[in-house]
């Protein structure tokens, strides 16, 4: 006779509820970070259209202009603000920033008798910001409508960008030989480090964040996150000079360092004590800021432009 076993009726119950938990807990301990991510990258992408900053609230002569896109059906609105020297400064816009951009800087570079080029960011045609990569293009588009302007001296143009601007700034001088220097600030380096590093600070959950940052970026862009890298482009711009402009408080301090770094004997940086992301010019003063910029500027362009 066989012996007899007593059923325990709680035990299958328990065992899924047990397993449902396990599961759920897992799903939010992974599902979290990946969100955070994912939502990081895509807040940065997704920037909207800001509105203009008019150059005559500022008392800044200026044209009210459009140059045709390379990518899109609608021009680029801009502004065109003359100056009396030829030399020509186009200020890339930030994120979703509008014409106007960066005007503290712009009055500068007016006041030493520069033209500046300032327009939209391509995020204001409906597309999300690929934090540099795409919006060289505007570049190109730019410098076909300078070429019909007989007050520019192409062979004295430079460009000036903020942040992903700057980022922006870098990768076109050297997309476009006939740029002659970039004036970047408080930009980042290698993105893709920049994440990892930032990723690195949630310990085992850090890969899990980066993989949704890239998701967001690859959905957003259709590009991949590497192709986010300034160091590269510092390099392939040789023999151009490069300014870099960081505060000693700005978190990216050490992008400007790698970069410095990379090609020492052409790329200057200047930074500006206890300054941190973007108050450069009200930390330092207009006066400084100019004989620092523009000193460096005038250097540049005084020189024979480089064979292309």
């Amino acid at each position: 006779m066989f012996p007899t076993t007593t059923r325990q009726p709680f035990r299958t119950p328990f065992r899924r509820i047990f397993l449902l938990m396990l599961t759920i807990s897992s799903v939010l301990f992974l599902g979290i970070p990946f969100l955070l991510g994912f939502g990081f990258l895509y807040t940065l992408t997704h920037s909207s259209c800001q509105g203009d900053t008019n150059p005559a609230d500022h008392g800044l002569p200026y044209e009210d202009v459009r140059f045709a896109s390379s990518e899109f059906a609608q021009p680029y609105e801009a502004y065109f603000i003359p100056g009396t020297t030829g030399i020509t400064m186009v200020v890339m816009p930030a994120l979703g920033a509008g014409r106007g951009d960066n005007m503290d800087a712009i009055r500068i570079y007016h006041e030493h008798g520069y033209n500046v080029l300032t327009y939209r960011a391509r995020v204001c045609f409906g597309v999300t910001h690929s934090l540099g990569y795409a919006e060289v293009t505007s570049v190109g588009d730019a410098l076909a409508y300078l070429r019909t302007r007989p007050e520019v001296d192409m062979n004295s143009v430079g460009l000036h960008g903020f942040s992903a601007g700057g980022a922006a700034a870098l990768m076109a001088l050297a997309r476009y030989p006939e740029i002659r220097t970039a004036v970047a600030h408080g930009g980042y380096e290698d993105f893709e480090r920049l994440l990892d590093a930032e990723a690195a600070q949630l310990g085992l959950l850090g890969g899990v964040f980066s993989q949704g940052a890239r998701l967001a970026y690859r959905l957003a862009t259709g590009l991949n996150i590497s192709v986010l890298k300034p160091i590269d482009a510092v390099q392939m711009s040789a023999p151009r000079p490069i300014l870099l402009v960081y505060g000693s408080r700005e978190v990216s301090l050490t992008a400007a360092n790698r970069m410095k770094d990379a090609a020492p004997d052409r790329v200057t940086l200047w930074i500006v004590p206890d300054a941190g992301h973007g108050d450069y010019i009200t930390v330092a003063g207009a006066q400084r800021y100019g004989e620092v910029v523009i000193g460096f500027l005038n250097d540049v362009f005084s020189a024979p432009a480089p064979a292309r």
